[in-house]
C-alpha cells in the first residue's frame, strides 16, 4: 500500500492557488480595475494641476505680431500671469505631496523605534504564547491585544506591506480566497480559535503581533461611516465682515509718500504677508513678516505689539517691474466657447485683480486690528523713494 504524502497535496494546492491568483490579477488589469503597477498609495497621488487655457495663449500669440507696442506689453503680461499661475499651482501641489510623505515617514519611523526598543520582550512573549498553545494551556487572540502589556492600548504599529502600498478597491475581489482579508469576523477552528488568512505579508504580522491588514473598503464607504460636525466655515460671517470693512478701508488707502511718512512714526509696523520665499528674496526695508496662511490670533499677537499698533500693508500688486518677486495676482477672463470671436473678446477684457491686500485687510480687521492702512499705488521697483532688503537686493 502506497503511503500518503500530505506535502504533495499541499504543493498541488499552492500551485493551483497561484495560477488562479495570477489569472484573476491579469483580468483585473485588462479591465482597468487594478492599476499596473501600483506606483503610490491613493492618499499620496499627485493632485490634478489646473493648467492655463492653451487656446487663450495661442490667441494672444497670434495677435502679438500685428499689435502695437502698448498692446504687445499687455499680451506679454497676460501670458506671464497665466504661466506664473500654472507654476504656482504645480509648486504648491508638490510641496503638499512632500509634506504628506514626510508625515508618513515620521509615523513609520516612530512605530519602528517603539518596536526596536522592546523587540526582546515582543519575541519572548510571542514564544511563550506559542509554547502555551503547544501545551494546550493558552490561546492567541489576533490584533493589537497580542502586543506586550507595556505598550499603550491605543497604539497600533504601522503595518508594512511587503510588495509596496496596496490600492483601494470598491470591493474585495472574490476570486482570491486567502490572499485578500475577508470582510466580517475571521474564520475560526473547531476549538473557536481565530485563524489568520494565508497569503503574502501575513506571516510576520501574525508572528510578531503587528496590526493585521484591514479589509478593503471603498473611499465612499469610509467617508460615509464618519459622522463629522460641520466645518468651522461661515460664508455669511465673511459677507458681514466684508460689508463692515468696506467703508472702514475706503478712508485708509495711502499714496507712497503717505505710506513712507507714516512708516517713520512711532508705534507703526509694516506687515508683509506674502510667502516666506518671496519675503526672503525681497521686501520693504524694516517690514515684519507673517504669511497670510499662518494668520491666527496667537501668531498675529507675536508679530504685532498690540491692537492699537498702526499696521501698514502691501502686496505683489503694489509693485511693477519685477514679475518674479512681485508677481501680479490677476485672472484674465476666459472664453466661454470655442469660437475665435469669443476668444479675442476675452483676451482683451479687463482681468480680475486678486490682490493679497484685500483678504489681508479683511482678516486683520476680523482679528481686531482696526488701525490698518494700505498702500494704494502701483509703484515702480526702481523708485528711489522706497528701499528694499532681502537676498536678491543688489543682485
Amino acid at each position: 500500500m502506497r503511503p500518503s504524502r500530505p506535502w504533495y497535496r499541499i504543493v498541488v494546492a499552492f500551485i493551483s492557488l497561484s495560477i488562479a491568483s495570477s489569472t484573476h490579477h491579469s483580468r483585473l488589469c485588462a479591465q482597468g480595475t487594478l492599476p499596473l503597477p501600483p506606483i503610490s498609495h491613493p492618499s499620496l497621488a499627485p493632485p490634478s494641476y489646473v493648467r492655463h487655457d492653451s487656446m487663450v495663449i495661442e490667441a494672444l500669440l497670434g495677435e502679438y505680431a500685428n499689435s502695437q507696442d502698448d498692446r504687445k506689453k499687455q499680451i506679454i503680461e497676460q501670458i506671464t500671469n497665466l504661466v506664473q499661475q500654472e507654476f504656482n499651482q504645480r509648486h504648491s501641489a508638490q510641496e503638499q505631496e512632500l509634506k504628506a510623505l514626510e508625515l508618513q515617514l515620521a509615523a513609520k519611523k516612530k512605530a519602528f523605534d517603539k518596536r526596536e526598543a522592546i523587540k526582546e520582550k515582543i519575541v519572548s512573549d510571542r514564544v511563550a504564547s506559542m509554547i502555551q498553545r503547544a501545551e494546550g494551556t493558552g490561546w492567541e487572540p489576533l490584533g493589537p491585544s497580542m502586543m506586550p502589556s507595556t505598550i499603550p492600548p491605543n497604539w497600533t504599529p504601522v503595518p508594512v506591506a511587503p510588495y509596496g502600498p496596496l490600492p483601494l478597491y470598491p470591493s474585495a475581489p472574490s476570486a482570491l480566497p486567502g490572499l485578500i482579508p475577508p470582510a466580517g469576523p475571521l474564520p475560526t477552528t473547531s476549538s473557536g480559535i481565530p485563524t489568520p488568512p494565508i497569503g503574502p505579508g501575513h506571516g510576520s504580522e501574525v508572528l510578531f503581533g503587528f496590526s493585521q491588514p484591514q479589509p478593503y473598503v471603498s473611499a465612499i464607504e469610509a467617508n460615509s461611516a464618519a459622522n463629522y460636525p460641520k466645518a468651522r466655515v461661515s460664508y455669511e460671517d465673511f459677507k458681514e465682515l466684508v460689508a463692515e470693512v468696506e467703508s472702514h478701508r475706503r478712508e485708509r488707502i495711502l499714496s507712497l509718500d503717505q505710506f513712507l511718512a507714516m512708516s517713520k512714526q512711532p508705534n507703526v509696523l509694516i506687515l508683509d504677508t506674502r510667502s516666506d520665499f518671496r519675503y526672503e528674496r525681497i521686501h520693504i526695508q524694516g517690514a515684519k513678516h507673517l504669511s497670510f496662511t499662518d494668520f491666527t490670533q496667537t501668531n498675529l499677537a507675536n508679530v504685532i505689539p498690540s491692537p492699537e499698533t498702526t499696521v501698514l500693508i502691501y502686496c505683489n500688486n503694489n509693485f511693477d517691474g519685477n514679475q518674479v518677486d512681485f508677481a501680479s495676482k490677476s485672472a484674465p477672463p476666459r472664453p466661454r466657447g470655442n469660437r475665435a470671436l469669443e476668444t479675442q473678446v476675452a483676451a482683451q477684457s479687463k482681468p480680475v485683480q486678486l490682490a493679497l491686500n484685500v483678504p489681508t485687510y479683511i482678516n486683520l480687521y476680523g482679528y481686531g486690528y482696526r488701525n490698518v492702512y494700505e498702500l494704494g499705488e502701483l509703484v515702480k521697483v526702481t523708485d528711489p523713494r522706497i528701499q528694499f532688503e532681502g537676498s536678491m537686493v543688489g543682485k
